[in-house]
């Protein structure tokens, strides 16, 4: 449940609990599920009349905006319309970098996060990124780049790019944004001209490229993407699979207690205690009377293969070092 996730991250991020919860009389709010959880948790739920989306006004006007952004998005760059759960994950993460007449002086990410946050990275959506290529991933006389489409942003920074031609979406950080121009889907190819090239010193030169420019060098995934989230061939269909795909953000289970009701994650959890102890990482001993200790935390990683597919479920027990005291001396430090 969605709503499980996002009370979990408040009370973990913000140090807040959900107190009212308004929502209309869909079949959704209504389970017994639902109403146990609220319950539970102290929510008050409250359902607006039928027909009246007055009652929920901030909502439905958001929602509002979101599908009229997502429209005219669409249409800027004559993306399908099967890509609409990516735009619409990318406007509501502009929209919460711009002020509101609720906040007025400071953002929602800012007043979430505590930090200002930079836009210098927003490009616009749907334009032809050219991305590197590892030296590494080819050979001397391949190009150094590949155009891909860009569809969204990541949390780490790097950028959100689809390639048509693999059906695959990566993620990376070196790239250069060529924002006049867009993809031909009819011919399925880019309609780029030209490649502006910066390099270290800073400085944007343009390299002319015949219209007709298509490469035929094998391609070997990059080592940039370990780590990441790279959906494989056949995800994007024309019922929208990718978006289904979007919307399944935060897969990963937030709290241990949640990890030991899946049998992978659990299983995962004690093939992690069985290595520390094999591997001697640490030694009990008795905490000093004066001394606070330091918690630990579990941290859940779903790693997937280029299809897409489950790979393995990695958990790993670190340890908050933020915790520290400035004045404890730390003799030796060794990572779990």
């Amino acid at each position: 449940m969605c709503l499980k996730k996002f009370c979990a991250r408040v009370k973990r991020q913000a140090e807040k609990s959900l107190k009212i919860l308004r929502t209309d009389g869909g079949g959704e709010y209504k389970s017994k599920d639902f109403n146990k959880f609220c319950e539970g948790k102290g929510i008050m739920h409250e359902v607006t009349a039928p027909y009246t989306p007055q009652h929920n006004g901030l909502a439905e006007r958001r929602n509002r905006i979101l599908v009229d952004m997502t429209r005219c998005m669409l249409k800027g760059k004559n993306l399908p319309h099967s890509y609409w759960g990516e735009v619409v994950t990318t406007i509501a993460y502009i929209l919460n970098r711009c002020l509101t007449k609720r906040l007025k002086i400071v953002t929602p990410e800012e007043a979430w996060s505590g930090a200002k946050p930079h836009v210098q990275h927003l490009k616009i959506l749907g334009s032809i990124c050219h991305r590197h290529i590892p030296d590494e991933r080819r050979k001397k006389l391949d190009d150094k780049s590949e155009p891909l489409i860009l569809i969204g942003y990541h949390p780490t920074g790097a950028y959100k790019l689809y390639d048509p031609e693999k059906n695959l979406v990566v993620i990376s950080r070196d790239v250069v944004v060529d924002e006049a121009a867009s993809w031909d889907w009819k011919n399925k190819n880019d309609v780029v001209t030209h490649v502006p090239c910066v390099l270290e010193d800073k400085i944007e030169i343009t390299v002319a490229i015949p219209d007709n420019r298509r490469t035929q060098r094998t391609r070997f995934p990059s080592t940039r993407l370990v780590g990441h989230e790279v959906y494989g061939d056949g995800v994007i269909t024309s019922g929208g699979d990718l978006v289904h795909q979007a919307l399944m953000a935060d897969i990963e289970p937030i709290l241990w207690r949640e990890a030991l009701n899946i049998r992978e994650w659990k299983d995962a959890m004690k093939e992690e205690l069985e290595a520390i102890e094999k591997n001697k990482t640490w030694e009990l001993v008795d905490l000093p009377h004066d001394k606070m200790p330091i918690d630990v935390k579990w941290v859940f990683k779903l790693k997937l293969k280029p299809d897409g597919s489950v790979a393995k479920h990695k958990t790993r027990l670190v340890a908050k070092g933020f915790c520290n005291n400035k004045e404890l001396t730390i003799q030796r430090c060794l990572p779990l």
